[in-house]
């Protein structure tokens, strides 16, 4: 269970408020990072980054868990926040993350943030989920110009 004493509340404009979806994504990211933190806290080889702490950097992940003992690869987790009841757990997905989930298969997390239901989702092993269809499967949606017009 997802839990937060910063609720933010859902917004019910028509039009998408980018600032809003910023802000939204920070405070999960901030979420998913403490969580983490408070998970490894005794674990003296696990050290966790938030790249996107200052500011978003771009990359197409948000947080790293490092090994120091490089026992194992590090850990990539990008963070997608919804606040829709009912999403079918659907998200959009980057290029650059599909370029990270094809070079790291076994170390590229998604965490998956619910508002409305206050629950993370994690889904891991991506790549062979997606091969063998057992948890993932593939959309594209074609936006035609009249599409990427109707967003400006």
């Amino acid at each position: 269970m997802i839990s937060d004493e910063d609720d933010i509340v859902q917004n019910l404009n028509e039009e998408v408020d980018e600032e809003y979806l910023l802000k939204i994504g920070r405070k999960r990211e901030e979420l998913i990072f403490k969580y983490l933190t408070d998970l490894y806290h005794n674990n003296e080889n696990v050290s966790i980054e938030w790249l996107n702490e200052t500011s978003e950097i771009g990359l197409s992940y948000d947080i790293k868990i490092n090994f120091i003992d490089e026992s194992e690869k590090p850990h990539q987790i990008e963070v997608k926040t919804t606040s829709k009841p009912v999403d079918n757990y659907q998200f959009s997905v980057s290029i650059q993350e599909v370029v990270e989930i094809l070079k790291n298969p076994t170390t590229y997390y998604i965490y998956r943030v619910n508002l409305t239901n206050r629950s993370l989702t994690i889904t891991e092993d991506i790549k062979l989920n997606l091969s063998d269809k057992r948890q993932l499967e593939l959309k594209v949606n074609v936006l035609t110009t009249n599409d990427l017009d109707s967003r400006k």
